[in-house]
């Protein structure tokens, strides 16, 4: 394995351990955040829907009056009026029992104003506030709801029949305490739901909001990213060595050759796009003094490489590729391209003729001329000696 295959598995690893490592620390603060915002809050809304006059005569009749139990409301100058609100958990989580406060009921205040009759229930959201939810009221104006469950996103609309002097308009408060709401609860005039553009509902939400939102989908972007080119390349390589197992039947298949068992090594190895490897193999047995004299050199310079690990006391670099090299040997010998007698090592002709045809049948001179194209080879220079 060359330089040039070692960066590029390098710059690959490099790539997929940068992207990890963004995707990590963008999904960490993504969770922080999301932690952070995710904290349960406690949460009522008071939302008045509507206020409007039971009888509203806008034109001064001297013969028409209007009574409320025996009473003049034109003489009192007086006015009744219906107001309806919705009482909703609008928190994260559900209003048990227990969060109210006995001694500091959970309620509504009327002020400039009088009950005429007792409030009703008029709408829930789910029947056990239905069945379950009464209202009492004193003489003060006050109306207190009894202590009950009301789960997330649960609601309920009071109707309220109000007295009050003309010219002025009756004020509604929330009173009482919940346990988790620290902050006043004020009411607040209910206004239609309307439909957002789509623009507006993509960008609603805090600055921060949006901050996470970016951040969320740019983590998608590069999950989809990388694994489409985890995909891609999977299905490239998988492409490619099909047609590499095609070339090699159609030159097993071919009249020139005779096929021998001990070949398989050069195909699987085609298969498998170990180029670099049949073209060292193809390279060293090309020249069998060249193969023996590379062989005494690599025993050479070892021995030298052996005093400078002793004099250091650790094994240097050009120690452990020299080893590397010397092992080749072994493999060589292994897969039956060369042989031993004694002292040198014997070329395997068969294996050389079947390489060479080979390598002239599949073009790989022209498929990969990094490899087995003409080119330069880089060696690494040791004192008048150059080893690959």
């Amino acid at each position: 394995m060359n330089e040039k295959q070692n960066n590029i598995r390098s710059e690959y690893k490099n790539l997929i351990s940068i992207t990890i490592a963004v995707i990590g620390v963008l999904g960490s603060i993504a969770s922080i955040y999301a932690l952070m915002s995710s904290q349960k809050k406690s949460n009522v809304s008071v939302d008045i829907i509507s206020t409007t006059n039971v009888l509203d005569v806008n034109t001064d009749i001297s013969n028409l009056d209007i009574l409320y139990k025996s009473r003049s409301l034109k003489k009192d100058k007086q006015e009744l009026k219906l107001m309806l609100v919705r009482v909703k958990n609008s928190g994260d989580e559900d209003i048990l029992k227990t969060y109210f406060d006995e001694d500091v009921p959970f309620g509504l205040k009327i002020s400039n104003g009088t009950i005429v009759e007792k409030p009703e229930i008029i709408e829930t959201s789910n029947n056990y506030l239905r069945d379950k939810l009464s209202i009492t009221t004193d003489s003060l104006g006050g109306v207190f709801f009894t202590p009950i469950i009301i789960d997330k996103a649960s609601s309920f609309v009071v109707k309220l029949l109000l007295l009050f002097t003309e010219g002025e308009s009756p004020e509604l408060t929330v009173i009482g305490k919940i346990a988790g709401i620290n902050n006043e609860i004020i009411p607040s005039y209910s206004e239609p739901e309307l439909a957002l553009p789509f623009f507006r509902q993509v960008f609603l939400g805090s600055f921060g909001v949006q901050i996470v939102k970016a951040l969320i989908y740019f983590i998608i972007v590069l999950i989809l990213i990388f694994s489409i080119f985890i995909i891609s390349d999977n299905i490239s390589d998988r492409k490619k060595k099909k047609n590499r197992k095609k070339k090699v039947e159609a030159f097993i298949n071919s009249e020139d050759y005779t096929y021998r068992r001990i070949h398989d090594v050069i195909f699987e190895k085609y298969k498998e796009k170990k180029n670099w490897e049949l073209s060292s193999i193809y390279k060293r047995i090309q020249d069998e003094d060249e193969l023996n004299n590379r062989y005494h050199r690599i025993l050479k310079n070892l021995e030298v490489e052996k005093e400078k690990s002793n004099r250091f006391k650790q094994y240097t670099d050009e120690y452990h590729s020299l080893q590397s090299n010397l092992k080749s040997y072994d493999k060589l010998i292994s897969e039956g391209f060369i042989s031993k007698e004694g002292e040198r090592f014997i070329i395997n002709k068969l294996m050389k003729d079947a390489m060479n045809d080979f390598i002239k049948f599949a073009e790989l001179e022209k498929e990969d001329k990094y490899w087995f194209g003409k080119r330069r080879y880089r060696h690494i220079r040791y004192e008048d000696t150059e080893i690959e």
